[in-house]
C-alpha cells in the first residue's frame, strides 16, 4: 500500500542536567494542526534519504544547517500507526541531534513560528510529536533497554542506576493518576527507606488494553509532563519517558530482562497492586519473569487476605528466590484509572 513519507527533527540544546535545556520547536502554518507546535520536518522527495530530509526541513524551517558529515545523528523508532496523521497513511523517520548551546534560528518555508523551549513548558503537540519527543529523552537513561551511550558520552551527562543496590520499577497506565498510585509509591518508599534503593516510574500505553485508544490520541509529553508535575516533591523517584507512545506491544520480560543484563550487579524489582498480582500468570514469558526478579512489592487494591497469601504461595513455587513484599493498607486501594476513563467516556457520551 502507498503511503506519504515524512521526516522529523528532534533538536536538543544545552545540558540536560540544566534547567535552559531546551528542544527546538516550530509552530504550523497551515492544516492539519495549524497554529499547534511541533517538530521541525516535512515530507520526504522522491529518491530521497530520510536523513537528507531531514536535514534539508530542519534547514527550510528553521534556518538552522546541520552537516550531515559532522554532525551525530541518532535515529529514533520510525512511526507508521494508522490514525497518527489525519491526512492519511504516513510514516515517519525522526532523528535527534543534540548541541552544546541554543543557535540563531529563524522561522521559514511553511513554519509560522520557530522557537527554542525549555522542556518543563512544552505546550501541547501536533501529530505524535509527544511521544516522539518522550523516546528521545529516553535515550539518557543508562542501564535501560534505549540507552545511547554515544550521546551519554557526547553531552557528559546520563541517569546512571548502576549506582544503586536495588532499582525498583512500577508501571501502569497512569492514566489518570490518582491518589492510589501515590498511595502505592508512599508505601513502598516507606519499605526501602534507608536502603540504597531508586524507584523508577514507567508510565505505558499498554497496547494489549482496547479501551486505552483515547490515550493513543493523546499528547503523549501532556500525559508524561503531567506525572513530572505529581511527582515533583519526590527527587528519590524518576519518571522513565521510554514507553509513552510506543506503537507496539511492551512485554514487561523483555525490556527488564536487557535491563538485568545491563545492571549485572543491581536489584531489579517490581512495584504492583495485588489486582496485577492476581493475574500475574497472564503475563508473556511470565516463568522467566519471575526468575530474573529480585523482588515483588505488592500494594493492596481488592484481594483478601487468603487469596493473596494462596497466590504467593503459588509464585514462590515457580519462583523460590523471589522475595514478596506485601506492603501496608491504604484508604485509596477501591480507586482504578480504568473505571475512571469509563466513567468520564460515559460522561461525556
Amino acid at each position: 500500500m502507498k503511503h506519504a513519507q515524512t521526516a522529523d527533527a528532534v533538536v536538543f540544546a544545552g545540558l540536560p542536567s540544566s534547567s535552559d535545556f531546551s528542544i527546538l520547536l516550530i509552530q504550523r502554518g497551515h492544516p492539519p494542526y495549524k497554529h499547534l507546535w511541533a517538530l521541525p520536518g516535512g515530507f520526504i522527495d522522491e529518491g530521497e534519504a530520510p536523513q537528507a530530509a531531514f536535514v534539508r526541513e530542519l534547514a527550510e524551517e528553521t534556518h538552522l544547517q546541520i552537516n550531515e558529515q559532522d554532525s551525530h545523528i541518532f535515529p529514533l523508532s520510525i512511526r507508521q500507526k494508522k490514525g497518527r496523521d489525519p491526512r492519511g497513511h504516513t510514516v515517519t523517520y525522526p532523528f535527534l541531534i543534540w548541541l552544546p548551546e541554543r543557535c540563531q534560528i529563524q522561522a521559514g518555508d511553511d513554519a509560522r513560528a520557530a522557537q527554542w523551549v525549555k522542556l518543563q513548558e512544552i505546550p501541547e503537540l501536533a501529530f505524535d510529536h509527544g511521544a516522539i519527543i518522550c523516546e528521545a529523552l529516553s535515550l539518557f537513561y543508562q542501564g535501560l533497554p534505549t540507552q545511547n551511550l554515544e550521546l551519554i558520552k557526547q553531552t557528559g551527562f546520563g541517569y546512571k542506576l548502576d549506582n544503586y543496590e536495588e532499582v525498583i520499577f512500577y508501571g501502569g497506565t497512569f492514566n489518570p493518576w490518582h491518589d492510589g498510585h501515590m498511595a502505592c509509591i508512599k508505601l513502598c518508599l516507606e519499605e526501602v527507606k534507608g536502603k540504597n534503593s531508586k524507584l523508577i516510574i514507567l508510565p505505558d500505553n499498554n497496547p494489549q488494553k482496547k479501551n486505552d485508544e483515547e490515550l493513543l490520541l493523546r499528547c503523549s509529553w501532556e500525559h508524561y509532563k503531567n506525572i513530572q508535575i505529581q511527582l515533583l516533591n519526590y527527587p528519590q523517584i524518576w519518571h522513565y519517558p521510554g514507553f509513552i507512545g510506543k506503537e507496539e506491544g511492551n512485554p514487561t520480560y523483555y525490556w527488564l530482562k536487557e535491563t538485568k543484563e545491563l545492571l549485572p550487579h543491581t536489584k531489579c524489582s517490581l512495584l504492583m497492586g495485588d489486582d496485577s498480582f492476581k493475574n500475574i500468570f497472564s503475563w508473556i514469558e511470565v516463568d522467566k519473569l519471575l526468575n530474573i526478579l529480585d523482588s515483588l512489592y505488592i500494594a493492596p487494591r481488592h484481594l483478601d487476605s487468603e487469596s493473596l497469601k494462596n497466590k504467593i504461595t503459588e509464585v514462590q513455587t515457580k519462583a523460590p528466590q523471589l522475595n514478596i513484599i506485601v506492603l501496608g493498607d491504604h484508604s485509596f486501594r477501591h480507586l482504578s484509572s480504568t473505571q475512571i476513563r469509563a466513567e468520564l467516556k460515559k460522561d461525556k457520551d
